[in-house]
């Protein structure tokens, strides 16, 4: 036994409203009524405390890498090089033979 499909009813043309009218619409306060839009606090960039652990890394060169521990994801030895993964997805690889000292200080 055959199943036939059933033929695909024409699609209608979509509704040219835009949702962003209706939105305004009801996002307005009804007419007569006093009430106010609420103030917002203006955005600023988190400071970093003094006590926030840091992660220092010194290198036979002289160089010195410090990062906060909030802003490091992980910290692993892998296959002779160190790996500092941080929460932005930032990856650093440094060869261990080129690193003089890893510290986690206050």
């Amino acid at each position: 036994m055959r199943r036939t499909r059933a033929k695909p009813q024409p699609r209608r043309p979509l509704e040219k409203t835009t949702s962003t009218a209706k939105k305004k619409e009801e996002a307005r306060p009804p007419e007569g009524s006093s009430a106010t839009t609420p103030v917002t606090a203006p955005v600023t960039t988190p400071v970093e405390p003094e006590f926030n652990p840091r992660l220092i890394i010194e290198t036979r060169d002289g160089m010195r890498v410090e990062r906060y521990m909030s802003q490091v994801r992980r910290v692993t030895v892998e296959r002779g090089q160190l790996i500092v993964v941080t929460i932005d997805g930032k990856i650093e690889r440094r060869p261990m033979t080129t690193v003089l000292r890893v510290a986690i200080e206050p």
